[in-house]
């Protein structure tokens, strides 16, 4: 006991600041053990030591597509970048590869650098706000929630957006308190609404942080200003390179991101299906919304209830940035933090609008990090009250205390829960045969040009582009067949012949229209087969159609105009 006591009274002599920088540090070195150890690594089989089997494949919503894109802007082919694919994460996986990675590789990495710096920018982002014990709380079980565990290992953007969020509004808050760094708030601002069509709205929360948690006088507008020219700065030279979808392919994206059947492949976008749909969910959206994002990061053991008001509390922050009075600057008590919490529930803005359009749940499940932090704003709040009432009987007592216990108590209960469903995933079977197949069309064709196959993740490994752009066949007689061949030689550039893969995937999980299932059949029987490969119960034939040979497969008179480009599935 008598030590204890010595411990305490030589702590009273270290200055305040020297033992907040070393809580810090402790809680980053501790965020980075956490979340370290959830990271899958392994290496061999001539793989980083980062890496598992997994980082080789390539897998996720539009996996291929985000690896052409990030492959085109590595290459200086931005004639081809994709308007669908927004440009933050193709420009950091695109830098990935500056090391050597290859582009699947560089992705992967990415995600998981991502995902294990998240929970001590979450940290830090509860600290700037009054809480550090929030912080923590929010970053140990944004670690271990499903979605961004699963995100992490996969290929795709969704990590990069829930990276993004917390540290756009970390870096508004440094500009609030230093308006000289208006230049790195503003260009993560522009970095974050340029991640995704579901954060384009983003840039407001953060010009709205910068202007009212700004201090006093001329350089809280200094700060505002820097900031929001430097945010549209930005975007404009951004968008100089990757091309910004106009008014009605922006409203094609919007409808292929929201429930399956609102698009489809005509040039023109038609509101009236999503329209509908968004008058008849109305009503609902913000309590599924809510039901949704609660659902996915309350553990069983908090009662609903609690969750439910706890995010509300956060907003206001309570409590936490009270201090004693002897201790409150010019003597002036602030018992509501509301500045950082109004951004943080403007980052949410989107979840109704996304419950309406019926999108997939993932759109949403990427402003989970968020949602925590809410959630444990709200804890700290009721805690930094208790606090309050200690100090004032003992004025020994640590602001704070409560709210980092209860973090780390909840933290490691909430991972026990989760239990083994947060080991590494293993390859998805498709993802690993289309790993196959494009290693076999690797062995058998030159780099560069394209490959007609119907897994475009397959002809990322080939080192080609997939083609074609246009939906053929248009039936299912020959004359479709050979107007499709020709057409597929128009479109599939490259040196040597032909490409044309023919897969025939298993029972139950069909790929192909049944005019394409026809075409295959009637290319496998008309020329011999270049390669075969059977993987996870797909049978693929590589088939090299001469070049000179599929010129001559219509007269001038038989050939057909497309019908315009297949529309991406759901992003």
């Amino acid at each position: 006991m008598g030590g204890i006591k010595r411990l305490l009274a030589r702590l009273e002599t270290v200055p305040a600041g020297s033992v907040m920088l070393g809580a810090d540090v402790l809680a980053v070195v501790f965020l980075l053990v956490w979340g370290g150890q959830l990271w899958p690594m392994g290496g061999g089989d001539g793989l980083p030591f980062w890496a598992t089997i997994t980082d080789k494949m390539l897998f996720g919503p539009d996996a291929a597509a985000w690896a052409a894109n990030a492959l085109a802007f590595f290459d200086g082919r931005f004639a081809d970048l994709d308007f669908h694919r927004m440009p933050t994460w193709t420009l950091v996986t695109a830098a990935g590869m500056l090391t050597g990675l290859d582009v699947v590789l560089s992705g992967h990495l990415v995600n998981h650098l991502m995902h294990l710096f998240l929970p001590v920018v979450l940290y830090f982002l509860g600290s700037l706000g009054g809480s550090r014990g929030a912080g923590l709380g929010a970053g140990m079980m944004t670690a271990t929630t499903l979605h961004t565990m699963n995100t992490s290992q996969a290929f795709g953007v969704d990590t990069n957006i829930s990276f993004f969020i917390p540290f756009m509004l970390i870096c508004c808050l440094w500009t609030a308190r230093y308006w000289q760094l208006a230049l790195l708030s503003g260009g993560v601002a522009a970095l974050t609404s340029a991640s995704h069509f579901t954060t384009l709205p983003y840039i407001l929360p953060s010009i709205i942080l910068v202007l009212f948690a700004g201090r006093p006088g001329w350089r809280r507008w200094v700060g505002f200003l820097l900031h929001t020219a430097t945010a549209a700065g930005c975007l404009y030279l951004i968008f100089q390179v990757f091309p910004f979808p106009d008014k009605n392919q922006l409203a094609m994206a919007v409808q292929e991101g929201a429930k399956a059947g609102s698009t489809t492949g005509y040039h023109d976008a038609n509101w009236s299906y999503i329209r509908q749909m968004m008058e008849q969910n109305s009503q609902t959206a913000a309590n599924n919304a809510i039901r949704l994002v609660l659902s996915a990061v309350r553990p069983l053991f908090v009662p609903w209830n609690l969750a439910l008001v706890l995010p509300w509390i956060g907003v206001v922050g309570t409590f936490l940035r009270v201090r004693l009075p002897e201790e409150a600057r010019h003597g002036l008590l602030s018992p509501f933090d509301w500045k950082l919490g109004l951004s943080l529930i403007l980052c949410l803005g989107p979840l109704p609008f996304l419950a309406m359009a019926d999108a997939p749940e993932r759109y949403s499940y990427n402003m989970l990090p968020i949602v925590l932090l809410l959630c444990w704003r709200g804890a700290g709040s009721v805690l930094a009250g208790l606090d309050l009432l200690l100090r004032w009987r003992l004025p020994r007592w640590p602001a704070g205390l409560l709210t980092l216990v209860l973090a780390v108590v909840v933290g490691w209960k909430a991972k026990e829960e989760a239990g083994g469903r947060l080991d590494p995933m293993p390859p998805p079977s498709d993802a690993q045969a289309a790993y196959a197949i494009g290693s076999s069309l690797a062995s058998l064709l030159t780099p560069g040009g394209a490959v007609a196959v119907p897994i475009r993740e397959s002809a990322i490994f080939a080192g080609r582009v997939y083609c074609p752009n246009s939906n053929c066949p248009y039936g299912t007689t020959e004359l479709d067949f050979r107007r499709c061949v020709y057409l597929m030689e128009k479109e599939c550039g490259g040196e040597g012949p032909l490409a044309y893969v023919a897969v025939e995937p298993p029972e139950g999980r069909e790929i192909r229209s049944e005019g394409r299932k026809a075409m295959d059949a009637w290319v496998v029987g008309r020329w011999p087969s270049a390669s075969t490969v059977r993987s996870f119960g797909y049978h693929a034939e590589v088939i090299l159609i001469p070049r000179e040979e599929a010129k001559t497969m219509v007269r001038p008179d038989q050939v057909r105009t497309p019908t315009g480009p297949v529309p991406p599935p759901p992003r």
